[in-house]
Parts: C-alpha cells; structure tokens; sequence
C-alpha cells in the first residue's frame, strides 16, 4: 500500500471532524478516490463509509450530497469491483439518501447467512479503528435484536456453538477500550453483551490468545532480539498504522515501524527487482518472506523513509511512585512506562524500545501495556539496585490503593492499574520458568546455573 495514500487518507479522515471543512474535505475524498485504482482504495472503504454514517446527522444537505455521490461512487458504480470488500462496508440502510448503494449492498448480501454477518460484523468490531468498531456494534445491536431465536439456539445445550466464544471475546475486547472518548464504543459493546445473556462460561471456549514474545536473554542474543522486533511490527504496529486517522500517530508509528525494520536489517533492497537488488542478506530475506503478506504491503513502502522524531520534547522525569501524582490510569502506565524507557539497559534494548519514545508522548495506552512487561523485566535485571527499589515501591503502592483507597482515582483505572500489576508478576513468572525449563534442558544431568536475577515482591 502506498505510503502517500495511506498519509493522505488519515488526513482527510482527521479533517472529516473539523465542521468548518467538511464540505470541502468531503469533496477533496471524492476526487481523490476517483483518481485511484479500485484495488488500491479497497482497504479504505470500511473507514470510509463507516465515518460518513456515523457523521450523517451532523451534516449539511450540501456536505449529504457530496458524500452520497462518494458512497455511489464506491458501491454503485463499481458494482463488479466491490466483491472483495463487500463485507467492510457500512449498513446504510437507515440513510434514504443512499437508498440506491443500501439496494446494490443488499444484492451483494443476500446469500449471506447469519453466521456469515455475524462473523463479518466480529471482523469489523476488532477493527483498529474505533470509527468502523463502533459502527459495526450498532450494526451487531440490530442483528441480534431481529435474531434472538436464533441466538438462542447457538447459546442453548451442553456445549455452545463455537460462534459464542467469538462472540463473547469480541465483545469483551471493544467493551474495556480505554479514554473518555470511547465511552459510547463501550456502551454499545455492553448493549450487545446485555442481548447476549448470562452464558454460562462451562459451555463454551474463547478463541486462543496468540502468546506474548518473552525475550529469554534480555536482548544479548541478537537473533532473539530481532523476531521480538518483528512480533512487534506484526501484533502491535501494523494494525494501527493501517487503522489510524490520526495524523500524529500514524507519523510516530511510521517513525517505529521504520526504525524496527531497520534494526531487523531489512533494506528497500528486498522489494527491488531481483536484476537491480544488489547484495541482500540471505537471513534478512527470509525473515521478509516469512511476513505475512499484509504486513509485507504495509511494511514494504516503509524501507526507504526517512521519518524523525523532530523537535520532540521529552517527557518531564516523574518521582516515584508514579501511581500517587497521576489521576487516571492512561496517564499512570505511559508515564511508567516512559519512566522504565528511560532505565533500559544494553544497546540493542535501547535500539528496540528508542523507537516507541514518540509513541509514549501519545494518550494511546495499547502501545504502553504491550511495551510495559518487557521494559520492567529489562530494568530489574540489568538496572540498579535504585530502579528495582523504585519499581517495587511503585507496585507495592498500586496495590495498597486497592485494600485502602487513598487517591482521587476512578475505580476502573484503580482496577485497570491492578491488573496491570498482577499482570506483570505473570510475565515475570513466565519468564523464569521458561529460563528454568531451558536451564535444565542445556545443562542436564549437570546442576543448574542461574541465567538472570530473579525478582519478587
């Protein structure tokens, strides 16, 4: 995917909120999608089209006019093109303006089964952006209050269909999103559970989470080092670089997207032609190959940019314990998590973790709860005997809030903080027995020797 498109196409998302330029920018979306393949504006029609129905009650009959002749453009007049991405677009069916492109998608529909919208609405809601998310709930709302028999039935006997546990892990994902701003997002998630019902968990399984990367020798070993890089360009950047309509936080993604694949040894060399790509390390080449293929699109405009951070200002040193001077959880785990960035021991950590500094300055908190176990883990075995001393006063203060609340917190980020907390001690755990499992396969039937400091609180 083009990097030019995909900076455009956040921009105009972000201008679609500025009242005072909708009609302009609405026009400026219509021009510039005619201009593209069909192919390349595939990905953004889900976005698309889910923003203008969620904006529609607050526009004018001007800016109704140019967005209906866009939504036509995309799904009346390219008909045949649609197939492939039929499912990311908005119901409009609620919308007479678009009655004409509601009458095409519902031809485009109408084999579908309920399973299939529902598995295409659960799709959409774990999207990256919150707009088609919450749009795909209220969607999700409807299709549930005109299905309870059929609800019933997927709910019902000694073990559930396997759709529940979709479901239910969707459903739980969209409804613990963080900020104030997602407070409808939330909502609407916690309608859709109400439809549901009381399931009995006995009955049904959630889906596998994919396991966290846990680094088993701190960063020393470099090749362990690099498939941690790539399992954070994978799971965690990706998807939001693709999703944002932030234009600031699609740059610093950029920025940590572009450093990691760096640090991997991945050049534009890669993507040359074969006759003009010059000497490319044989690893680094399978390693690319290795990528899945969207993150290959994503990633591939990103080997030749030369994204920086600016005049970025540093975060202002926070005195532990942090939990004490903030008053939410968003503004406690990205300054905690700013405060360890700063501790982080050995060259190649810092290589790794440098290039979410930008990231950290954000109010996105995904970024700092992914990064958070590692960077702690990085501290308290390499850092000094002062870090550790602050890092378990910090802990030991999350936890004392909880038995005896003291701070003006609200009670989901005094949970939130929580679980964060024991969360970590998992990661902890999991680590060393993972060590230890390792330990003992190496120096069997020797005695084991310690890998790393331990650490308990």
């Amino acid at each position: 995917m083009p990097l030019l498109l995909v900076q455009i196409m956040a921009t105009l998302q972000t201008a679609l909120d500025l009242p005072g330029l909708r009609l302009v920018t609405l026009d400026a979306f219509r021009s510039f999608l005619q201009s593209l393949k069909f192919s390349d504006i595939g990905a953004f029609i889900g976005p698309t089209t889910a923003a203008f129905v969620r904006l529609w009650p607050e526009l004018t009959p001007p800016e109704r006019a140019s967005a209906a002749e866009t939504i036509n453009y995309l799904v009346v007049e390219n008909a045949d093109n649609l197939s492939r991405y039929v499912q990311d677009v908005a119901d409009l069916s609620e919308i007479d303006e678009l009655a004409q492109a509601n009458r095409r998608l519902v031809r485009a529909r109408q084999h579908w089964s309920f399973d299939d919208r529902l598995g295409h609405l659960l799709d959409r809601i774990a999207s990256e952006n919150d707009v088609v998310t919450h749009q795909a709930l209220r969607e999700l709302k409807t299709l549930l209050e005109a299905n309870t028999v059929k609800v019933q039935t997927l709910a019902a006997g000694d073990s559930f269909d396997p759709s529940i546990g979709r479901l239910v892990e969707v459903l739980l994902g969209a409804s613990v999103k963080d900020g104030p701003e997602n407070e409808l997002l939330r909502n609407s998630a916690f309608e859709c559970i109400g439809i549901l019902g009381a399931v009995d968990p006995d009955r049904f399984e959630l889906p596998p989470l994919p396991q966290p990367p846990i680094v088993l020798e701190n960063f020393v070993n470099t090749d362990e080092a690099i498939e941690f890089a790539l399992r954070l360009v994978q799971d965690l950047l990706v998807g939001a670089y693709r999703s944002t309509n932030d234009t600031k936080h699609q740059e610093f993604l950029a920025y940590a997207i572009q450093e990691l694949l760096r640090f991997c040894g991945f050049t534009a060399s890669l993507i040359l032609p074969h006759h003009a790509a010059g000497q490319v390390d044989e690893r680094a080449q399978r390693r690319w190959d290795r990528l899945p293929r969207t993150v290959i699109e994503a990633c591939a405009p990103l080997l030749s940019t030369r994204f920086s951070l600016g005049n970025l200002k540093p975060m202002p040193a926070a005195t532990f314990p942090i939990y004490s001077s903030t008053s939410t959880y968003r503004d406690w785990i990205r300054t905690f998590a700013n405060e360890l960035l700063q501790r982080v021991q050995g060259s190649t950590a810092r290589q790794v973790f440098g290039a979410f500094s930008g990231l950290l300055h954000l109010e996105d908190t995904v970024v700092a709860q992914h990064l958070l176990p590692h960077l702690l883990l990085n501290v308290l075995i390499c850092g000094s005997e002062d870090d550790r001393a602050k890092i378990k006063v910090e802990m030991e203060t999350v936890l004392t809030d909880q038995v005896s609340p003291t701070h003006a917190l609200s009670e989901n980020s005094r949970l939130l903080s929580a679980q964060v907390r024991l969360s970590l001690s998992s990661r902890c755990t999991s680590r060393t027995s993972t060590q230890e499992r390792r330990a003992d396969a190496r120096t069997a039937p020797r005695s084991r020797r310690p890998s790393s400091r331990s650490w308990t609180t």
